[in-house]
């Protein structure tokens, strides 16, 4: 994918460390992790507790996402600049801009809100914010390399995929987000739907306003494995919360 420093996330070594640390010393540097470096975050003071809270929530759970962030953190050569707005009509929950400005994205924390901070009990596989945010930091770590890399939206958007794939191993959850037409995309309707490789689907509601979230519903269509038609579990979908029953 021309995107390098993503194949280099595994181990559990931190930048900021020559050794590989403990189980100890792994959550005390997590756990001290603040915005500077190569991590620029343009958000006032409650937006950042609420953003450094999640990321640090994602990072303890996800040795790839916390060496990812202090990679981030120390290329200040390769800056990132995330700017976290709220119900921005120009924003659908993140926004790739580093085709103007490498490295810039946005997060619509409007729209992190309605996505859950850890899966419900009823469906293990669901999509999380820590998910969204890891996809999005990736996403924006490769656009900030495209003056050297040549990384562009779609390279960007694949690294994305990688990395929150990898998160999701991570929490033990079952399937992993597709690439190209497999990948996820708006419905007639306007509702967003993504069907994992396992047949995990999961639908964003649209909200009143443009570029947001209201709901989300979520659907198994079958064990993995199990062929299945994606467009017709997604009418399926769409009929049973219009309280439809098919026969």
């Amino acid at each position: 994918m021309g995107v390098g420093p993503l194949a280099r996330l595994a181990p559990m070594t931190f930048l900021p460390f020559a050794a590989p640390l403990t189980t100890l010393q792994q959550r005390k540097a997590i756990e001290s992790f603040e915005p500077g470096g190569g991590f620029v975050l343009d958000a006032g003071p409650n937006r950042t507790k609420w953003l450094m809270k999640e990321l640090k929530k994602a990072m303890l759970r996800s040795p790839s996402f916390a060496a990812l962030m202090f990679e981030i953190q120390k290329d200040t050569t390769h800056p990132i600049h995330l700017k976290l707005v709220s119900k921005d009509p120009e924003v659908y929950v993140d926004g790739y801009y580093s085709h103007m400005n490498p490295g810039s994205q946005e997060l619509d924390i409007d729209d992190l809100s309605h996505i859950p901070s850890d899966a419900p009990k009823e469906s293990p596989n669901a999509i999380t914010r820590g998910e969204v945010l890891v996809h999005a930091l990736a996403e924006a770590r490769a656009g900030s390399l495209t003056k050297t890399s040549g990384a562009d939206y779609g390279e960007a958007h694949d690294a994305g995929i990688d990395a929150q794939n990898a998160y999701r191993d991570a929490l033990g959850q079952k399937g992993h987000r597709q690439k190209g037409d497999k990948d996820g995309g708006f419905n007639a309707v306007g509702n967003f739907e993504m069907v994992y490789d396992n047949g995990h689907l999961e639908t964003w509601v649209k909200g009143e306003g443009p570029a947001s979230i209201s709901d989300v519903n979520r659907m198994e269509l079958g064990p993995p494995g199990k062929p299945y038609d994606a467009t017709a579990a997604a009418d399926d979908l769409r009929q049973a919360i219009e309280g439809v029953q098919r026969r």
